[in-house]
């Protein structure tokens, strides 16, 4: 269960990567073949056997004694398989958390004590192993009701519109709030424009583009493994900023809100790019197993990515607006969000390390620390457009004004006080009562500065 959920923050992260698939008649006929026979030791109720017969990366995810609880309250219910028909099977050359070839193949299926149901489907997905056999690296059953089947969407999808509440609230609420009001109505604007441009440039400019040097250059080629890595920064980065073409919005963005246009725009095209994610996600059998309460990672990131976004565009905007360095700006974003790209690409398309068991644990958490720290970088690069070189001082040094008694004073040191990002809970020296300040809100050195002893 811990490794599915590190797959599924991996093909969020990712961002559309998704399957490089080919066509492989042969590697599907021969997948097919070892999922059936595998299969044929879940229906004989051989679970630890089906187990010791799985892929090594199956079985550096689950031990034996899960895989057979698991088994025992997940499929011994269904009771006895009574048909089995080939759904569909897809091969893959590379899927993102599954290393090398893989076959992803669904079965409609029968069983005794599920008659009632409309449908009920397993999905197996054979990988070749080390040992050049095509074993089992995941499976999974779900049963359809009708009222089910008529009711329900996929609960990725509520998780993006979780995740699309969330960031318009607390990012784009926050936004609102600090703006003037001459900009809020242009703000709001900039959001709206930016929401269907992830999903444009994907499957107008991207998928287009990507089947032309799919065939061109063919899928296996280390040329195109690359520039599949260039696919987002040199399609996105653009989708962003095609707004200041528009004279109107152009002549509206300046020092004073250039930060305030960079989150907007990224708020919107973060948002965007959540629906885009949860509709490929929404087509993968491994995901659809989760309900949305389980999908926090996918929740957690891509909040994370608005901002992620805004940090591209800050850079953007503050080489075209203020230098008036178009090229330089779009490069600079453009070299920004690969740089963010390369090490979950290199994870998810290149395996260029054996990933064995614990070892593909170890890379998921330094993923995710990148992309944690990837976030906070961009909210530096914000704060630093924002508030200038000396504004990582102000944190945790400067003068104050007591919102309380008036006096000025020099603040504490930092670990005298609560720091929340630019706020901050501290005591004042004069009148000792403790306060919540903004390190921003005094910044008058024509005043006379009464320092307290203490």
């Amino acid at each position: 269960m811990k490794k599915m959920k590190m797959f599924l923050s991996l093909v969020a992260m990712v961002s559309c990567i998704g399957c490089s698939s080919a066509s492989n008649p042969k590697a599907e006929t021969a997948a097919v073949a070892a999922a059936k026979g595998w299969l044929s030791l879940i229906d004989a109720e051989k679970y630890a056997e089906s187990w010791d017969e799985a892929a090594e990366l199956f079985k550096g995810a689950v031990s034996k004694e899960q895989w057979v609880q698991t088994m025992q309250a997940e499929r011994k219910p269904f009771g006895n398989n009574i048909s089995r028909e080939l759904k569909s099977k897809r091969y893959c050359t590379s899927l993102p958390g599954i290393p090398g070839e893989c076959v992803v193949i669904q079965f409609n299926a029968s069983f005794e004590n599920k008659k009632t149901t409309i449908s009920t489907i397993e999905t197996v997905t054979p990988m070749m192993d080390k040992d050049g056999k095509w074993r089992m690296s995941g499976y999974y059953i779900k049963s359809v009701t009708l009222a089910y089947k008529m009711n329900t969407m996929p609960d990725i999808y509520i998780a993006a519109i979780i995740t699309s509440a969330l960031s318009l609230v607390l990012i784009g609420g926050l936004l609102l709030f600090r703006a003037s009001k001459e900009d809020r109505a242009f703000l709001a604007v900039l959001v709206l424009l930016m929401l269907p441009m992830n999903a444009l440039a994907f499957h107008c400019v991207r998928m287009p583009i990507d089947a032309w040097l799919s065939t061109l250059l063919g899928e296996s080629s280390e040329l195109y493994q690359f520039i599949t890595v260039l696919y987002a920064p040199f399609t996105e980065e653009p989708a962003k900023l095609w707004p200041l073409l528009v004279p109107w919005i152009y002549s509206r963005i300046g020092s004073r809100n250039l930060v305030s246009v960079a989150i907007a725009i990224g708020l919107g095209f973060g948002v965007g790019e959540a629906w885009t994610v949860a509709g490929l996600l929404s087509k993968s059998p491994e995901i659809a197993m989760y309900s949305w309460y389980m999908l926090g990672g996918y929740i957690g990131e891509r909040l994370m990515t608005c901002i992620i976004h805004s940090g591209f565009t800050g850079v953007a905007l503050y080489f075209i607006i203020k230098r008036k360095a178009v090229i330089i700006g779009l490069l600079s974003a453009m070299l920004l969000h690969f740089i963010a790209n390369f090490p979950i690409f290199f994870l998810a398309q290149k395996n260029l390390i054996s990933i064995g068991q614990g070892v593909w644990s170890v890379w998921m958490v330094i993923l995710q620390i990148w992309v944690l720290s990837y976030f906070f970088l961009m909210g530096f690069i914000l704060a630093y457009l924002a508030y200038g070189k000396q504004w990582i001082q102000k944190l945790f040094k400067g003068k104050m004004k007591c919102p309380e008694c008036g006096n000025i004073y020099q603040r504490p040191i930092w670990w005298f006080k609560v720091n929340l990002l630019h706020k901050c809970y501290e005591k004042c020296p004069y009148c000792k009562h403790w306060h919540l300040v903004s390190v921003f809100d005094y910044e008058n050195k024509s005043q006379q500065i009464n320092v307290a002893d203490g």
